[in-house]
């Protein structure tokens, strides 16, 4: 189950299920799972390089990444923080490959890898808030956003269509939130939410179905991916609030913390 463990957010742990599939279960086989996250972060790597100064870089840049020794013992542990630096270099190279989300469908991919990258490490973010805010500024979205809301703000009879996108997007995203919900009720009710987690999905969800019935445009494709990522994140975060909340505030600030650190 995604919320099975309050502490460690699910998908890499959830990925060992593919090597198990093929080879039995074994701490040998869960670990040959990194060959999958090996081969993400070194595409991606090398993808990183070409955008930025062409092939010669991005071969170079997979050069250094392989033969670093840090990177090659981690490869072969069952730990987090290998599959965390695929998935972060993956989110990292989507996010440019949008041109400061100018395009719809690699806008949408970059969602869906921020909130795969979300479900596997809770430091995840850390390492990304900086990249989509510096997309977010050098492509100047903030000014054109205050633009577009300024404009529909003068434009009465947009807000009938916006209303009638926005009760369409209600229906569109019930049924991913009652997908996730109706099956695991039962288990629902020992988490600190309870019931309440089927209308933070279903929400969640139908914000990110309003911006996809929207026009493409950076507007648009920036929330959209964004709801997206924080939807598909919010299946553990908001199932484990909780623990999350008192994690943070015990290892990121030493507060109530039984050794008294700070």
């Amino acid at each position: 189950m995604v919320v099975g463990d309050p502490v460690r957010t699910p998908l890499f742990p959830a990925s060992a299920t593919i090597m198990y599939q093929l080879f039995g279960r074994d701490p040998d086989v869960a670990a040959m799972v990194n060959i999958l996250y090996l081969a993400v972060a070194l595409v991606a790597t090398y993808g990183i390089g070409r955008r930025w100064r062409g092939p010669a870089l991005g071969l170079i840049a997979v050069a250094v990444l392989a033969i670093l020794p840090m990177y090659y013992c981690m490869s072969r542990y069952f730990y987090l923080e290998f599959a965390l630096a695929a998935m972060v270099t993956l989110t990292v190279y989507l996010l440019l490959t949008t041109n400061g989300f100018k395009r719809r469908g690699m806008s949408l991919v970059f969602g869906l890898s921020l909130g795969l990258t979300l479900l596997t490490k809770r430091t995840s973010a850390v390492f990304l808030i900086g990249p989509v805010l510096a997309v977010i500024l050098i492509f100047g979205l903030l000014p054109l956003l205050w633009k577009q809301v300024r404009r529909i703000s003068e434009l009465r009879h947009t807000w009938r269509r916006l209303l009638r996108n926005a009760a369409l997007a209600l229906l569109i995203g019930l049924a991913p939130a009652a997908i996730w919900y109706l099956p695991n009720r039962q288990a629902v009710q020992g988490l600190y939410l309870g019931d309440a987690l089927f209308f933070a999905w279903w929400l969640l969800a139908a914000a990110a179905a309003y911006f996809l019935l929207l026009p493409s445009g950076p507007l648009v494709e920036r929330p959209g991916a964004l709801f997206l990522a924080a939807g598909l994140a919010s299946t553990w975060y908001l199932a484990r609030i909780t623990e999350f909340l008192q994690r943070v505030s015990l290892y990121g600030y030493g507060i109530d913390d039984p050794r008294g650190r700070t």
